[in-house]
């Protein structure tokens, strides 16, 4: 198979995989990462919930955009978000993270946008972090947490 067979092939999959996730209620948006590696710059935070990790949210928290923000009504509320279409920074499966926070008006966070400014922790369970910013499929879940 030649170069453009191989091209033609990861085309293929990429649509495969998008109409795959766009009937079961999955929308389009972008995430970032803030915070370190251990994910202390998600502390405090618009909800209110301190320290995320000690509350029982763990690391894998997000800020969300104004669109998805809802004036506090999606705080704590779980997405499940995979990276797409981008095969050079993407790796592969899902994540569910938490609301915590509101992501900083300006950019990617203002209306219409769907963004998600995750924990670095999070971030890098779906791509790595010399991206900076990836295309994600997110949507809205059920949260299983205890505590």
């Amino acid at each position: 198979m030649g170069l453009t067979g191989i091209i033609l092939m990861g085309l293929l999959l990429m649509l495969s995989s998008v109409e795959a996730y766009d009937g079961g209620g999955w929308d389009s948006g972008h995430a970032t990462f803030s915070g370190g590696g251990g994910a202390s710059g998600t502390m405090g935070g618009a909800c209110g919930y301190g320290n995320p990790d000690s509350q029982g949210y763990g690391t894998n928290t997000t800020a969300l955009s104004t669109a998805l923000f809802d004036n506090g009504l999606s705080c704590g509320a779980c997405f499940e978000i995979m990276c797409v279409n981008d095969t050079q920074w993407c790796l592969p499966g899902t994540i569910v993270v938490t609301a915590t926070d509101l992501c900083p008006p300006g950019g990617l966070c203002d209306p219409p946008n769907q963004h998600f400014d995750l924990s670095q922790p999070a971030f890098q369970l779906i791509a790595q972090s010399q991206a900076g910013i990836v295309p994600v499929f997110h949507r809205r879940v059920s949260c299983e947490r205890s505590g």
